[in-house]
Formats: C-alpha cells, structure tokens, sequence
C-alpha cells in the first residue's frame, strides 16, 4: 500500500488540512461548510495524475516499487500527530468525532477511506479495514504516547516490544535468516555465536541504603554476610574475587545465589515469616557447609509460595544444573557459547534467563541482573555486538526491525519511522535512508513483488538532503490572528509556500534556513555573550569597561570569520592602537610574509 493523500477536518491540533504523500499526483480538496461550521456533505475531491497528463515528475527516483515522504517541522507543528491519525485510521479505530480520509494505491488503482462524504474521480471507494493484505508498520520502539490503546498497538507493532523487551531470541531468528543482508551493510554484523556471560554480583549490595541512609542490614549480619561469601573461596580465589580471575564457576554461582537470598529476605522481612534471629540461622548454617547445593535447599524450603522471587531462585538453578557448559573468557566472565544456528538450545537459554538478564522488566532484585548478559561475536575476527559502538548497534537494532517487518507484512506496506533519527550521530542520520533503501533492493531479490513506502518524520534536516522537495511535506503552525479558523499553534501545511530544495542541499544550508532555525543557528549561551559586547561597544553596558584583555580574548575566540572581523574594528575604534603596536603589527606581517 503506498498513501497518496490525506485529509484532516479535526484532530489535535491539526484543523482543515491536506497532505499530499506522492510526487505523482496533485489533490485538491474543495472542502465547503455549512453556517454551523460543519462540513458539507459531497464536497469535491480533484485529482491530477502526472502519468496520464504528461507533466514531469521524479518516477520511481528512489528505486523500483519504493516511494520515500518525510514530514519535516518543529516541536509542536503536528508530524507525530499526523502519523498517529493514519495509524488509527488503518486498524479500526473508532473516528466517529474525527472527520478525516485518505487515499492509498495498490497497483495501478487509488481507493478512499474514511468517514467524509465526497465526490471524485475515478477513485473505486472500499473498506480499508477489511482488506487483510494490507499494512502500516511503525518502525520505532521508543514511540511514547498518552493514548494508551495507540501505545498498546504501536509497541505490538515493533519486534523490540512485540516479543518482550530487548527480545535476543527473536533478533537471532531475525539475524539468522538474513544474515547477509546484515553483513553486506557492515562487517561488523558478522556474528556466529552467541553468548551467555557471567560475572559475580557486587556484594557492596549488601552495604545499600534507605531513603534515610540507614543501611538495609545491621553492620553485625554485613559482617556476617562477608564471611559467607569468602567461604565460598579458595585464600587465593578471595584475593581475587573482584577480578575473577581464579574463581570456580560454581563459586561464582554460590556467590550469586547466597546474594539473591540476603536481597529476598531484605525486601521481603516485613510481609514473611521469617525473623532475623531465623535468617542469621540458615546464614551460619551456609556458612559452616559451604555448600552451592545447601544454599538452593535451604531456599526451597524457605520460598513458599513467593512466586516472584522462585522465578530468580528457578533461573540460577538452571545455570547450576548446566555448570558445565561454562568457560572462563581470561578477563571477566564466565561463558556458554552457542553457534547461532542452534536455535532450539538459545531459546531454551533465554527462556530461563530472561528475567536475571533483565530484559523482563521487573524492578525486584534489579542489581541481580548486573551480572548476567548476552552477546553476539565472530569467533574468527573475535568481534563482539557489545565492543560496536552505541550508533552501530542502533544501526543494526533497527535494520532486524525494518527486516523483520518485511517478511512479516504483506507485499504491500507502508512504514512509518516517527524520528528515529534523534538517537543518532549526524553520520547515521545521513546514512539511515539509503541503508533502508540497499536493505529493501536487497529483501527484494528473496521476494521481487514486494512494494513498500516509508514514512518519516523529522525536525533534523539531515535526512532531506536525500530527498527532493516533492517528497517533502513541512509544517509550520498558525500565528495568533493569521487565520480566524485556526487556532495560536495550529498546525498549518506550508508545503507550497516553502522554498527550500533539500535534496543534494548543504546541511549547512539546510541548517541556516529560517524553517529550521528561526533564531539562526549559534547557541544561546554564545549569542548572549556576543551580544553583551556588541552592547558594551553601543554604550549600553560596562561589562568590559576595567577588562580590554579579557573582551579581546573572548572576540579573538570567535570561530565565525566576518562577525570576528567586524567586532575587532569595534574593539579597534574603541581601542585605538598607539603608533608603536601599528609599527610592530606591520613588521610581524612583513615577517610572515617573508618567511613565506
């Protein structure tokens, strides 16, 4: 499905506009309203389609069967709000105090969709919603609204959220079926074995404080705490618990284990039956049969019914029971590796580690996940997904995402992308349109009848420059009095009124423009402080009056060529220079000039 058109008589701050998403047609709207203020019913929809009247447009510019629209505009002036309509739109949602339609094409034919009553041309009318081969996929998994059903729907929508969390599972199938797609965007992502990685809990958990920093523990049981925890040593294993090196796997694990049990009774000593004298007991008890396997039965038996807390005792039982499994890498942690086509063993492993590794969100026992992790690595380049850096990771998270939506979707899809650029490097923002694009030419040799349209919205004009401005719709908001049915901070479309080409444009200049930048593009602290000179020079402060060195300093620093120049002949003036300074300024220049 691509989306050609949209229309809004209502919704938020969006009142009486249209948004054309396709370079190839041209709408009008011929929207009438009744005295009350309601719209007419049958107002009339014009449509142009360049390929039947001949006129010039950019066909097929990003490739075959792709169509690229980015929504450009400050905060406030309506993109998210746009995309949320269309989302709505497309999955049923009840719109019955939201007047609104658009238009989509599949194939060569264009339908409408909506609850507003208009007359066209020849558009076939049908029912979206009953269309199964259709989709809108959001692609952004940090996506945060107030409507809780949206939300609901945008977080199923995302793999991040649709299987839990940072779900590792689910990416390796992702990663495994396309693995090289993944690799042919970088070398990096060239992984063969994941990994389970353990390290000892800090027992400085022990000495953690309340509200009213007061320690959890009396310093007698701390003290007692620590003792147990070096019985699990060797003398020599203790001198290097912090660093592991020397210490057993099942040291480790007693170590964890034991920690979980003093967190459990800590945060639990008020709601169970089990009193202090009770608990200092079973801790002298470990302590004297230094035993991993007494710590878990003693634990069976104290548990109960707290299944919370049996999920954590479950989970590092099933590390116990495959003690084996681990090596020590010679830095930091214990390690289970598994080739990552042995999917059946990495289920099972995530399965019964998901929530001591925390990705299952639980806040109980949150420093318990400190200690267990996952990972990806080449075992011939010996790179890891944890060694790349914070953009390539998020490079490759939203790569499986993109990937695994369009083996999911239909052969039709749109995807919208609600400024997945704000966590990126200005490198990646200008890589991030062509990487989807060489991902989708590349899905397409697996699946050549696919058709997709991606949707962004952004306030960066990083990625326009990778678009011509028919693929562009901006967005500004109504001044107060521009417009007697607009609203202060309505969003208003100013698409044919903005003259700016973005693509192949300098970021630079995409930058300085007024659109992007109302107030220019120097910081705020910068801009005070040249305005305070600029002031002091007009006679409208003494900031610098008793400080010439430091005013000149600060003039001298200035990185912007011509405004440096023109307030250095302030200073000048303000400062004339004495014959002696002129004669030796020269004479430095005439040396500079001599010394080539």
């Amino acid at each position: 499905m691509e989306l050609v058109y949209l229309w809004v008589e209502g919704y938020k701050n969006i009142k009486r506009q249209g948004f054309n998403f396709s370079p190839r047609f041209e709408y009008t709207f011929h929207d009438k309203y009744k005295e009350d203020g309601t719209l007419e019913e049958n107002c009339k929809l014009d449509i142009i389609d360049k390929e039947e009247t001949g006129e010039d447009y950019l066909k097929d510019f990003f490739g075959d069967n792709i169509n690229v629209t980015a929504i450009v505009g400050k905060n406030g002036s309506g993109k998210s709000n746009v995309l949320e309509l269309l989302i709505k739109i497309a999955n049923k949602y009840n719109l019955l105090n939201t007047k609104c339609f658009f238009v989509y094409k599949k194939l060569e034919q264009l339908y409408v969709v909506g609850n507003i009553q208009l007359t066209y041309n020849y558009l076939d009318s049908s029912f979206f919603n009953n269309n199964d081969d259709e989709s809108i996929s959001w692609i952004n998994y940090s996506y945060s609204r107030n409507d809780i059903h949206l939300k609901k729907y945008v977080e199923r929508q995302s793999i991040f959220n649709m299987y839990g969390g940072n779900n590792i599972w689910k990416h390796t199938q992702v990663y495994n079926k396309f693995s090289n797609i993944l690799f042919a965007l970088e070398k990096k992502y060239k992984f063969n074995t994941f990994l389970l990685k353990i390290k000892p809990v800090n027992k400085n958990i022990l000495e953690e404080k309340d509200l009213e920093n007061n320690t959890l523990l009396d310093d007698e049981t701390i003290i007692l705490c620590k003792e147990v925890i070096s019985s699990f040593y060797s003398k020599k294993q203790r001198l290097s618990i912090n660093s592991i090196k020397n210490i057993t796997m099942e040291s480790l694990l007693a170590h964890n284990t034991f920690l979980l049990f003093v967190t459990f009774y800590i945060m639990n000593k008020d709601y169970i039956d089990l009193t202090k004298e009770i608990f200092v007991h079973i801790i002298k008890d470990i302590k004297s049969n230094n035993s991993i396997d007494f710590i878990f039965e003693n634990f069976h038996k104290i548990l109960g019914e707290d299944n919370d807390f049996k999920i954590y005792f479950q989970q590092l039982k099933f590390l116990k029971e495959n003690i084996d499994k681990f090596i020590f890498d010679g830095k930091e942690f214990y390690i289970w590796d598994v080739e990552l086509s042995d999917m059946n063993i990495i289920e099972n492993i995530i399965e019964n580690t998901k929530v001591i590794s925390g990705i299952v969100d639980r806040e109980t026992y949150y420093y318990l996940i400190e200690s267990v992790y996952y990972d990806f690595s080449n075992n011939q380049t010996n790179i890891f997904y944890n060694d790349l850096s914070d953009g390539e990771k998020e490079i490759l998270k939203i790569s499986i995402d993109f990937l695994h939506h369009l083996d999911f979707n239909s052969n039709y899809s749109t995807f919208i992308f609600d400024e997945i650029d704000n966590s990126l490097h200005p490198i990646w923002k200008k890589e991030i349109l062509k990487i989807l694009i060489n991902i989708f030419n590349e899905f397409k040799k697996i699946r050549n009848e696919k058709r997709i349209h991606l949707i962004f919205t952004t306030h960066s004009p990083f990625l326009l420059s990778d678009l011509p401005k028919e693929n562009v719709i901006f967005l500004d908001t109504y001044k107060k009095g521009e417009d007697s049915n607009q609203k202060e901070g309505n969003c208003k479309n100013v698409t044919d009124t903005t003259d700016i080409n973005p693509f192949g444009a300098n970021i630079h200049t995409l930058l300085s423009d007024g659109f992007f930048m109302e107030d220019g593009l120097m910081g705020e602290f910068a801009k005070g402080k040249i305005n305070e000179i600029i002031e002091f020079f007009s006679g409208k402060n003494e900031l610098y009056k008793d400080n010439e060195r430091k005013l000149k300093q600060i003039i001298e620093s200035i990185g912007e060529p011509f405004l440096k120049d023109k307030l250095l002949k302030m200073y000048d003036k303000k400062y004339p220079k004495s014959n002696e300074e002129k004669i030796i300024e020269l004479q430095k220049q005439i040396d500079e000039l001599n010394n080539g």
